[in-house]
């Protein structure tokens, strides 16, 4: 962890990544964010423990990794000095699972110009609008992605989200099922107003 930024940066940081790859594939489970998406990054397709839940652990974990077994996923929890409970990557290991590599997060200023020793931009650089599936393609070809990983990256770029019946049948998890694995709803609050009379002169 840099220590050079505070806990409520580190934070902040932490949900600005998680909320900026959002795939349409996710589940909440007892407190952990549980994504399938089957493109090539992994911070779409893995479980973030973002949370403490009320179930055991070994539970949780098994509800996880039904998910992963019914979308034909290799299980992948992603492990950050936030991750509920505090030694999960020590507890997965006792369960038989292996580190596979690193999670780094890497923050720098939002004007390139503010950083050590930058290098200012051509001045006849352009930039310019693209579709998601001309962009989705292109990393593609960079990262050596397969087809399936570049149509999900697309896909993930450009929708907002699953319904219900498009998880359902996703996973194969039934609807009833499916409602223990979301948060429950806060209840609605209604918010009344003062009313105020006014009379004219």
């Amino acid at each position: 962890m840099n220590h050079g930024l505070d806990p409520a940066q580190l934070i902040r940081i932490e949900d600005a990544g998680i909320n900026a790859s959002a795939p349409r594939e996710q589940l909440w489970v007892d407190g952990w964010l549980v994504r399938f998406s089957p493109g090539k990054a992994k911070r779409a397709r893995c479980v973030q423990a973002v949370a403490p839940g009320r179930l055991g652990l070994e539970a949780r974990i098994a509800r996880c990794l039904e998910i992963y077994e019914r979308t034909r996923l290799r299980a992948c929890f992603r492990i950050t000095p936030f991750s509920q409970p505090p030694d999960l990557d020590i507890r997965l290991a006792e369960l038989g699972m292996e580190r596979i590599d690193d999670t780094r997060v890497m923050v720098g200023p939002m004007h390139p110009a503010a950083a050590p020793g930058a290098v200012a931009a051509p001045l006849d650089i352009q930039w310019q609008a693209t579709d998601p599936a001309a962009f989705a393609e292109w990393v593609g070809a960079q990262r050596g992605s397969a087809p399936t990983e570049r149509s999900a990256h697309a896909r993930r770029l450009r929708d907002e989200g699953a319904t219900i019946a498009e998880i359902v049948a996703k996973t194969g998890i039934t609807r009833t099922s499916l409602y223990r694995h979301l948060p429950p709803r806060e209840p609605d609050l209604l918010t009344l107003e003062p009313t105020v009379e006014r009379t004219s002169a």
